[in-house]
């Protein structure tokens, strides 16, 4: 399952994703029909956001909100959409996952350290 990512040179790419291994990006990706694609995805998806500071992060402040709450289930397919948009976005660019990049996006602006 994973020997095709390792052919293409992505395991490193998609294992730097926390908490997503290379069998449950393998799994996320893997062609397939259309039922057994979503299994795979639900659980590849699902260990990714157990695993990961960001994805936790995020789930907990769309839970507890005092505005426009969400349910559970509705946190976790936003956060789905967020791992597969950032699985997409090492893929396609070839540079590791960036916590910064995920929590800020692309133009987010990092504090940088002022000497003194």
């Amino acid at each position: 399952m994973t020997d095709v990512l390792d052919e293409l040179k992505l395991t490193e790419l998609v294992t730097s994703i926390p908490g997503l291994s290379a069998v449950g990006a393998a799994a996320i990706l893997a062609p397939g029909p259309a039922r057994a694609a979503a299994g795979r995805l639900a659980g590849g998806l699902g260990r990714a956001q157990r695993g990961n500071a960001v994805y936790a992060a995020r789930y907990h402040h769309l839970t507890t909100r005092e505005t426009n709450k969400l349910t559970a289930t509705q946190a976790q397919t936003v956060i789905a959409a967020a791992i597969l948009r950032q699985l997409h976005a090492v893929i396609t660019t070839g540079q590791a996952w960036d916590p910064h990049i995920a929590t800020h996006g692309a133009n987010g602006r990092r504090q940088l350290a002022l000497a003194a």
